[in-house]
Order: C-alpha cells, then sequence, then structure tokens
C-alpha cells in the first residue's frame, strides 16, 4: 500500500518515492540512480522504496525509441516554428502551490507546508492539530498538497530535466488553479520546451498538467495522447514519477509526435487509496477537462504507476462505469488488489500494514490489543466503535466487511472490476514481487491469476525475494506512450501471454532470470500479545510443507499443505512466548516422491544466513507503529539495513525462496 501498503507512501514523514527507470535490460540501473541526474534528493520514509511509488526505479537519463537528435517533420509541420529555450533561459515561476494556509487552511494559491504532527502533549491522534481525521470520501491533501516542494528544489529538478532530455523545462503559475479554462493561457503556445502547470484544483483532486513542446493553446479536444500517473502527493508525485513523464514526453516529441502528462493525487493523498467509487468518476472528470482545454484525447490514454499507483492504473482502466475514455494500457507495479483480504493480514509478517492503518486513520496506538475507534467531540464519529481493521478498511472502501470490499469496485480482483477491465480492452504490464513487506505478496499472486482467469491480455514479471519494487521499465513504457500517440499496435512494447520470472542473487542483489514459479515462504521476526503475525507459504497447490526447528532447547515440527490456490497461511497468534528457530524446510510437490530441502541462505537478508527465527514476546513492545515497523526490520536487516540484499531490496518480509 502504497508509498506503502496499497502502495505506500506518503507517509507523515513524507516518502521519496520510487521514479520509473531507464533500460529494462539494466538490472541494477536502479543502483546508478541519479548519476546522471542532479536533482535534489529529498526525506525517505522508513516505509518508501529506493526511488518511489508510482513507478518502477530510478535510473539515468535513457534515450527513446525514434530519433533523438531532432524532432521528425510531423512535430514541427503541425505547430509554428519552434523558438528555442536553453536551459538557463527556462522560466520559472514560483512558488508551486500547494494551496494551504497555516494561518487559516486550505486556500487556493498558498504554498506552506502542512505539519502533520501532533501538538506537544496530544499523542492520541496525530491530525490533531487541524481538527481533522479522515473519513471516506474524506481525506488529508485532497485539493491541497501536503509536501511544500522549495523554490530552490523546483529550479533544481527542472534544470537537471532539461540538461537530461535536451529540451528545457518550464513551471507556469496559472492565473487559477480552479478554472482550467484561465489555467491554461499561463502556457506558451508552440514553445519549444516542456511546460509544467502544477497544483490545479477540482472540488476532490488536485492535478499537475505537464505540456510538450509545441503545444497549441487552440488545439481540440482529442489532439494529443495523453500520459497518466495517479499516486500520492501531486507535489511528490511530480519531482519522483514526474522525471520518467519528462523523459517519455520529451522523448515521443524527437520521434515526431506529442503527448500531454498528467499526475493526480487520487483524490486525496493520505489516508486515500484510490478506492472509493467517487475516483471513477473524478478520474473521468479530470480526463474531460484535459481534453476540452489542453487537447488531450480521452481515447489513447496509458496509464502507469506502483503500489498505490499501480492499483489507480488498474482501476481506472478498467471504467466500470463505462465514462467516455479509453486506457489504452497500463502499467502496473505491486499493486494492492483485494483490500478486504490485505487489511486482515496486518501485523508483524508484512509489517508496514500495522503503520499504514495508523496513518490511515488518523490515531496513533491502533496496533494495540483490544485497540477502538474513539468518540471525539469533532467529526469522524461515524467510525466509533470500530476495531483497527474495520475503521482501515471503511476509510478506504466505505465498508468494515471484509467480504464485501472484496467483491466491490474498491477491489481489483472483484468479478465486477475484472470484467469491466475485460470488456475495457486495456493491455496491461504487470509486475509483481514475493516479500514485500507493504503490500501482501500473496495479494498480488491472487490478482494476477485472476487477471488470466479472466482472459485479460497482460504481460506477468515475477520478481522473487525482490519485496516492494518493480524491475526498470521506462523504456517500454516510452514505446507504448509513442505507440499510442502515432497509433501503432501496443504489441510492439508488451507482449501478450508472455510470463518471466527472476529471483534475487542474496549475495550480489541481482535479479537473475530462472524457470517458473517457486516454492515461497514469509515468517514475521517477532510478534506479541498485540502484534500478531502469519506464516505465509505459497506455490504449486497441494504442494506439502515441514518445517522443523528447536525452542529453548526443545525440538518442534509444524506441517501443512498449499490448498487448491497454491497458499498455506497459519496464524502463529496461538504460540507460546519463546524463541523459535527454524533450522529446516522440507516440501513435496505433487508428483513428486522425495522431499525437497530448501537452502535457509536465500533469505531475503543477509542476517543470520542459515536460520530463520521468530521471537513470540510475552509483553508488547513500546512506541508507535512507524517504530515497531522499523524495529522488526532492523531485526533482519540490520539497524541501517546493512544486511539488504541491495540498496532497492530493503522493503522485503522475512522468509526464504525455494
Amino acid at each position: 500500500m502504497g508509498r506503502i501498503i496499497f502502495g505506500l507512501l506518503v507517509l507523515v514523514a513524507m516518502s521519496q518515492g520510487c521514479g520509473v527507470g531507464g533500460f529494462e535490460s539494466d538490472e541494477l540501473a536502479s543502483k546508478q540512480s541519479n548519476t546522471t541526474d542532479t536533482s535534489s534528493t529529498y526525506p525517505s520514509s522508513p516505509l518508501a522504496p529506493t526511488g518511489g511509488d508510482s513507478t518502477f526505479t530510478n535510473s539515468p537519463e535513457s534515450q527513446p525509441p525514434g530519433n533523438s537528435a531532432a524532432p521528425a517533420s510531423t512535430a514541427s509541420s503541425s505547430s509554428p516554428e519552434l523558438s528555442g529555450v536553453s536551459c538557463d533561459d527556462a522560466q520559472i515561476e514560483l512558488p508551486v502551490a500547494t494551496h494551504w494556509d497555516t494561518a487559516t487552511g486550505r486556500r487556493e494559491g498558498a504554498s506552506d507546508q502542512i505539519a502533520i504532527q501532533n501538538p506537544a502533549g496530544v499523542v492520541d491522534h496525530r491530525f490533531y492539530n487541524y481538527l481533522f481525521l479522515p473519513e471516506f470520501n474524506k481525506y488529508i491533501g485532497t485539493n491541497y498538497s501536503v509536501s511544500q516542494w522549495p523554490d530552490s528544489e523546483v529550479r533544481s529538478w527542472a534544470r537537471a530535466r532539461c540538461i537530461g532530455t535536451g529540451i528545457a523545462v518550464e513551471f507556469r503559475k496559472p492565473q487559477s488553479y480552479s478554472n482550467w479554462g484561465l489555467s491554461k493561457i499561463a502556457a506558451r503556445t508552440g514553445r519549444r520546451s516542456i511546460q509544467i502547470l502544477p497544483a490545479l484544483t477540482t472540488p476532490n483532486s488536485m492535478v499537475t498538467i505537464v505540456l510538450p513542446p509545441g503545444w497549441e493553446q487552440s488545439a481540440p479536444k482529442g489532439t494529443y495522447a495523453i500520459m497518466f500517473e495517479g499516486s500520492y502527493d501531486v507535489n511528490d508525485n511530480l519531482r519522483d514519477s514526474g522525471t520518467t513523464m519528462v523523459r517519455a514526453i520529451a522523448s515521443v516529441w524527437k520521434s515526431g509526435y506529442k503527448v500531454i502528462g498528467v499526475t493526480w493525487n487520487g483524490g486525496g493523498s493520505m489516508a486515500s487509496r484510490t478506492m472509493n467509487e467517487q475516483a471513477l468518476s473524478e478520474f473521468n472528470q479530470i480526463i474531460q477537462q484535459v481534453g476540452e482545454n489542453f487537447g488531450g484525447d480521452p481515447d489513447r490514454i496509458v496509464m502507469y504507476g506502483t503500489s498505490r499507483g499501480g492499483s489507480t492504473a488498474l482501476r481506472m482502466a478498467a471504467n466500470p462505469h463505462k465514462f467516455p475514455y479509453k486506457v489504452v494500457a497500463a502499467f502496473a507495479n505491486v499493486p494492492p488488489a483485494s483490500p478486504g483480504s490485505i487489511v486482515q493480514l496486518t501485523g508483524a509478517t508484512i509489517p508496514a500494514l500495522l503503520d499504514a492503518a495508523e496513518w490511515t486513520i488518523g490515531i496513533n496506538n491502533t496496533w494495540t490489543a483490544n485497540w477502538l475507534y474513539p468518540r471525539f467531540e469533532f467529526g469522524a464519529n461515524s467510525l466509533t466503535g470500530l476495531n483497527r481493521n474495520q475503521a482501515h478498511l471503511k476509510i478506504l472502501t466505505g465498508t468494515s466487511d471484509p467480504a464485501v470490499a472484496d467483491q466491490s469496485l474498491s477491489s481489483l480482483s472483484s468479478a465486477s472490476i475484472l470484467t469491466a477491465l475485460k470488456n475495457s480492452g486495456t493491455t496491461v504490464y504487470l509486475q509483481i514481487s514475493s516479500h514485500d513487506y507493504i503490500v501482501p505478496w500473496v495479494d498480488q499472486l491472487h490478482f494476477s491469476r485472476r487477471l488470466s482467469e479472466y482472459s485479460i491480455p497482460h504481460e506477468l514479471r515475477v520478481n522473487f525475494l525482490a519485496g516492494h519494487y518493480g524491475s526498470t521499465i521506462e523504456t517500454r513504457l516510452t514505446s507504448s506512450v509513442l505507440a499510442v500517440a502515432s497509433g501503432a499496435p501496443i504489441s510492439s512494447s508488451i507482449t501478450v501471454g508472455s510470463k518471466t520470472y527472476h529471483r534475487v542473487n542474496s549475495a550480489t542483489g541481482v535479479l537473475e532470470r530462472m524457470n517458473g514459479p517457486v516454492f515461497t515462504l514469509e515468517i514475521p521476526r517477532y510478534i506479541s500479545p498485540s502484534v500478531g503475525g502469519h506464516l505465509i507459504a505459497t506455490g504449486m497447490p497441494g504442494t506439502q510443507v515441514r518445517i522443523a526447528g528447536v525452542a529453548n532447547g526443545v525440538t518442534f515440527q509444524e506441517a501443512g499443505t498449499l490448498q487448491s490456490h497454491g497458499v498455506w497461511i497459519w496464524d502463529l497468534s496461538g504460540l507460546a512466548p519463546k524463541r523459535y528457530i527454524v533450522q529446516s524446510v522440507k516440501i513435496l510437490k505433487p508428483g513428486q516422491t522425495d522431499w525437497l530441502t530448501l537452502s535457509l541462505a536465500r533469505s531475503t537478508s543477509r542476517q543470520n544466513l542459515n536460520q530463520l527465527e521468530v521471537e513470540v514476546l510475552a509483553a508488547d513492545p513500546t512506541g508507535s507503529a512507524n517504530q515497531l515497523l522499523i524495529s522488526i526490520l532492523a531485526g533482519y536487516l540490520g539497524v541501517n539495513r546493512e544486511y539488504a540484499t541491495a540498496p532497492f531490496f530493503t522493503n522485503v518480509t522475512y522468509g526464504i525462496s525455494e
């Protein structure tokens, strides 16, 4: 979840985000992040993947398909002669608005930083200083930004994009942010630069528009294809996934075509996961406005994103209400699919869900035993009496019933969304990763199987032991945008029916190609009376599992069988307080006679390589959910994550892969 759980996760600490990276053939591209990019760096939440939420990793500036030296003749023949703009001459009109005034609250055009902190002495909820707690369809950061983008960093970011693409990047300050007809007047027609109109608003959303070189104010609806991503805070989105967007727009223009970029906060930067039904109509309204005011084509959309951004891409592509738009291709990485099932796995095995629940609900200490939503003197009392999972789910989807949520339009795995996605004709590129401590691997796996069950055209890439991460796909994404802009078949960038498998080499941190799906096992590092956890095994249906070890000098054994859906989940909350050291994991697949002993050296960390352990505490630890998350990670990745397999494989659960 987005920049955590359902995708993560602009958290209270404000996360860094994952931009899409360069050449797919280079599995280590993300390790080279910013080697040619002089952008400023931003504070990173413990939940944030190295590199970003809405795309698939950062990488050096990459050359797109087509002629990169100069625009093709079609680029200049369809517009007035373009005036050249150098990096030094780029016009940066500041400040970038947040629409937040620390003195008065939400105010159009203001540019203050919202303070999502607890006042001194207040420990029961974290948004108390604004007398606001999230509810269904009422989220932090709806049509305002929770993240300020300092002027110096905007200039640095724009200059880095210009150096990387060879095309100036300019920021325009609209006369009006809510009236898009007035907003577009700030952009110059026919200018040889990429122009950005940040922080445009609707009553329930915030949007940034990225215009291509040679854009024309008079262009009618349907002129330009649209490249769209929707995740958390718009300002954070732009400085993260906006890098990919700018590079793709520049690349497509150099190949002779123009595309408009749009980044969206999904109808609420905090607490929301774009799972509420209101987001569906909100997206349509945005698309129609992009068409009417900027010349975008509602029938030529390419969507992309990671975590929450991936979920947003797929739900909007499904278009269950049949609004007048079409998503031709959707690129989704580690998307949360079934919210009802996901919240029930909240615990130490997928520890980021503990923190996700807390900042979604807006109240501290929701992880403690017997917590129930209290009654306040203001707002959110429709949630009073609900437990953590119920409150978390109701804020996201409008229902506290997991079964109802998983069959509703909030769930990517529901029959309604899958049928709509099939009927939409969208081609999907999906990446899923095992041992993800933000979006449960078992949820991702289930969704990928549902795509096949519904014969939805897609390409699948599976990354074992990779956590909340996706391989670099910027070249593919750019190719898809170019195909949609030029009318070429989308099959040039997405190979329908292809399934590839990769696994992290724990010694090198490199994702290596492998044959077929494999068995996986995830366990928590520790649990306590209030912090539960699960053993989760996945693989071929019918596979038998035997686990053996020692606890306080006494041997133990446990056995299970993967059910028809290829999953075995064992709730560990009933274990007696002890330190359980797993010394052996064996599996017997259907049709085989010999048990296979798995190597424990393939754990997702370099600490205790030849054993796994679960410590069952007699008493609860102290601290916030975020502090619990950090301590759980430190238990197997090291205090500074020094035992992580690679700099970008830090968002992993504890466990092994066959």
